[in-house]
């Protein structure tokens, strides 16, 4: 009977199967802790190209959602100030209508004109102090304001119309009231003039407000059509790049199994040989 020993030909075999699982069990694991089906450009140029075109897509679009939320906001924001204005106004017109009535006193008539420089005062505050991100709205500073609601260079929305200029001396022609406008001296004529003026500009208010909602609906269409479209483009990047889980789990399992198995009949295999030889040597 003859002994023959391996010439490490097997041994090498073995050697490159265990590195093979040991690289597959690898490359699961990085899928897996990364949640990307690719770990390296080169495994599929094509699949990591079109993930990255979509990728870019998907953060355009998001910069364009945000334009258009920030828009909504700044319209909302407009309307709520233009209706306190509005409110200013329709008491201004009450007050007009009271003071028309000759039965008051000199008295009560100064006091219904101090009331309505008030209102003034309120709506003047109103125009001033009404900002947004930094800046004023509402001071005849933003009537020709632009969002931009697309990726062209000419998708893009005027909202300046809604953000009418509600200064007291901006509305209804100019409704502030000289210093010497009193109880004693504003007749009755003057008194139904202003309360024209004051109607003009509560048109004005409401012609604005009008804007405004146009322009709330054009923009929750927007965002609504926008969040469709990143919905699917997300939806198409993740089954181009991300990882199936339980396939990939699955898939570590095997290898797992595989590299242990092959680790050990390659020390068998090499134990083999060893034994071979003393018995050789003795």
């Amino acid at each position: 009977m003859s002994l023959h020993v391996s010439s490490g030909a097997v041994s090498t075999y073995l050697q490159s199967i265990l590195n093979q699982n040991t690289t597959a069990y690898g490359k699961v694991l990085d899928q897996l802790s990364s949640g990307n089906k690719f770990t390296s450009v080169g495994e599929d140029p094509i699949g990591v190209t079109k993930s990255a075109k979509l990728g870019v897509q998907i953060g355009v679009n998001s910069v364009v959602a945000d334009n258009v939320s920030i828009g909504k906001d700044l319209i909302s924001l407009a309307n709520d100030s233009q209706s306190g204005v509005m409110d200013n106004l329709q008491r201004i017109h009450d007050l007009c209508l009271q003071i028309a009535n000759e039965t008051n006193t000199v008295e009560a008539r100064d006091g219904i004109i101090t009331e309505i420089r008030a209102r003034l005062t309120a709506i003047d505050y109103v125009a001033e102090s009404t900002s947004f991100a930094g800046s004023k709205i509402l001071d005849g500073s933003a009537t020709n304001l632009t969002l931009q609601i697309g990726t062209a260079s000419d998708a893009t929305l005027n909202v300046g119309s809604a953000l009418l200029d509600v200064h007291s001396s901006a509305l209804g022609g100019d409704l502030t009231l000289g210093p010497f406008v009193d109880g004693s001296t504003w007749t009755e004529t003057d008194v139904m003039n202003y309360m024209g003026q004051v109607e003009d500009a509560m048109a004005e208010i409401t012609t604005a407000q009008g804007e405004a909602g146009g322009y709330a609906q054009r923009l929750e269409y927007t965002s609504g059509t926008l969040d469709s479209v990143n919905e699917n483009l997300v939806s198409l990047k993740s089954s181009i790049s991300d990882v199936d889980v339980a396939e990939a789990t699955s898939e570590m399992v095997k290898y797992q199994v595989l590299q242990q198995a092959s680790a050990s009949v390659l020390t068998q295999t090499n134990q083999a040989s060893g034994w071979a030889l003393k018995l050789l040597k003795n």
